[in-house]
């Protein structure tokens, strides 16, 4: 009599675009593109994970490598049926350093010595509150407005539960 397998509880997933791609180096300046987590189940998301790789060093006032920033800037939205809601309160993120001012933990990393090349950020709901609740049928999304093309990697990961 062994036990009997089930499936995790645990969700660790990235946000996707339609092409089903977790890399958001992509040119959304002209038509913006999402990338979102439509759970299957109602879900629990206790924290989104961000993570910027750059070719050259990154500068607190720009976006990865991208000087001066975003002109527009990321979006980071809960959708459900017609109801939006926006998690930056109106304020999309425009540079590396507002990734940090939003989401407090952020780690810089540097390769061989060459200075600040990658930007990884934790966004802990559940430490601002409660996890953000995703019902069935809803979704989080991350709406890039930019062309964010010239990065090496963009994603956003969320882990969490289901409800």
């Amino acid at each position: 009599m062994g036990l009997k397998p089930r499936k995790p509880k645990n969700i660790f997933k990235y946000l996707r675009d339609a092409t089903g791609s977790i890399n958001a180096t992509v040119d959304g300046s002209m038509s913006p593109i999402t990338f979102r987590f439509v759970p299957e189940n109602d879900a629990m998301i206790n924290r989104i994970l961000v993570y910027i790789e750059a070719q050259n060093r990154m500068a607190s006032n720009g976006y990865g490598d991208i000087p001066n920033g975003l002109e527009r800037g990321m979006r980071l939205e809960w959708a459900g049926g017609e109801e939006v809601f926006d998690l930056l309160d109106s304020t999309p993120i425009q540079s590396n350093g507002q990734w940090a001012a939003k989401c407090y933990d952020s780690t810089p990393i540097t390769f061989d010595g060459g200075g600040l090349r990658a930007l990884s950020v934790r966004w802990t709901l559940g430490n601002s509150g409660k996890p953000l609740r995703l019902d069935k049928g809803s979704e989080l999304r991350a709406v890039v407005q930019d062309d964010l093309r010239t990065l090496v990697t963009h994603r956003f990961q969320i882990q969490g539960y289901w409800a």
